[in-house]
């Protein structure tokens, strides 16, 4: 099952990589939304009709939600590309083997990040906290969309002002995306502490809820470092570093399969896989960010950081201590929820513009 998942993932992978590259933006976004969707789909739908959810079975799932994506979208990627088969030159199959191999392996050593822990909680607990740990990782791994959808234009940019050596106009294309993936992100993973379980509870029951319990808001923090990593991988991407990477993520790797086997031979619990997935993730982006100065001098921890985190924890504190959504009269759980979030959004952004943030006048850009 494991190798069927791989092979299926590396296809899919290889979609994301053609609508990136020939600007399909709108295809791209789809795309890489309707994985997730569809997989939480088939855990909703299998909750409410009680099967057991097996080990075997949530990783069924995770192949259905990318098969079916592919079928919708595999004719359109070869009207781009076109479909022949082509024999190697031997200039291009050993320049594969010096660029392509590392990738490849990187690609794989993802996988593993992002799926060993599952394996562990199968190992040493019930295969329901598997299928609650999955839950709560594919909701946090929506997050990710924004530095994948950031790389669909700014892989190609990197590329090119890498080739005119173009130092400054890459420093300044990757600091606004750690911009804005700042303001979208450190929002969000605020959010799902205040309002993840509430939500989850509604879409899968208080039962998924009450088990996924503080994991939600664990994993979003991971997922907050590797989405920085994404973005600074794209640096990587673009000057050939592939070595680099591969070494980077191997790193990251075999910290979160040592720890995850280490915690869980005393304590067993998915918040260990949630914490290891933290560390991992920010190993592999301090590991990044480190060596990145040998390339170009690149600041993650800036004031626009300082900014989005003050207005979201003020945010926060004014939805939690000063609104309650019960004075609207609101009896519906989810539209209460829907409320709160749109509230949520409306004080962020007043925030935000009260500190003058740099990305507001980055989308007052694009806009104009």
């Amino acid at each position: 099952v494991i190798i069927l998942y791989s092979i299926i993932f590396a296809l899919y992978a290889q979609l994301t990589i053609i609508f990136k590259y020939s600007q399909n933006i709108i295809k791209f976004n789809i795309l890489v939304t309707f994985v997730p969707l569809i997989f939480l789909f088939l855990i909703a739908f299998s909750s409410a009709i009680q099967i057991f959810l097996s080990v075997e079975l949530i990783i069924i799932f995770h192949i259905i939600s990318l098969l079916i994506s592919i079928l919708f979208f595999l004719l359109p990627a070869i009207k781009i590309v076109g479909f022949s088969f082509s024999i190697y030159k031997k200039s291009d199959l050993l320049w594969d083997f010096r660029y392509g191999l590392p990738v490849l392996a990187t690609a794989i050593l993802e996988i593993i990040i992002n799926i060993s822990d599952r394996f562990i909680i199968a190992a040493f607990m019930k295969p329901a906290d598997v299928a609650y740990y999955s839950v709560a990782f594919t909701i946090c791994s929506l997050l990710l969309i924004f530095p994948r959808l950031f790389s669909h234009s700014l892989e190609p940019r990197l590329m090119y002002l890498k080739d005119k050596m173009d130092l400054n106009s890459i420093k300044e294309l990757v600091e606004d995306s750690i911009f804005l993936f700042y303001f979208f992100g450190i929002p969000i993973t605020l959010g799902s502490y205040l309002y993840g379980n509430k939500a989850i509870s509604i879409v899968l029951g208080e039962s998924f809820s009450s088990n996924v319990g503080f994991v939600l808001p664990l994993l979003m923090v991971g997922c907050l470092f590797y989405g920085l990593a994404i973005i600074i991988s794209m640096i990587y991407f673009a000057f050939i570093k592939t070595k680099a990477l591969m070494i980077f993520n191997t790193t990251a790797a075999v910290s979160n399969l040592f720890i995850n086997i280490l915690v869980f031979s005393f304590f067993e619990s998915i918040y260990v896989a949630a914490i290891s997935s933290i560390i991992s993730y920010f190993i592999l982006l301090a590991l990044l960010s480190i060596n990145l100065k040998k390339i170009i001098t690149i600041k993650i921890i800036n004031n626009e950081l300082v900014k989005n985190l003050i207005a979201a924890i003020f945010t926060s504190f004014i939805c939690v201590k000063r609104f309650d959504p019960a004075i609207l009269y609101i009896d519906n759980d989810l539209f209460e929820i829907l409320v709160s979030i749109i509230i949520f959004i409306i004080i962020y952004c007043f925030f935000n513009l009260l500190f003058k943030s740099k990305v507001i006048s980055l989308i007052k850009n694009a806009y104009n």
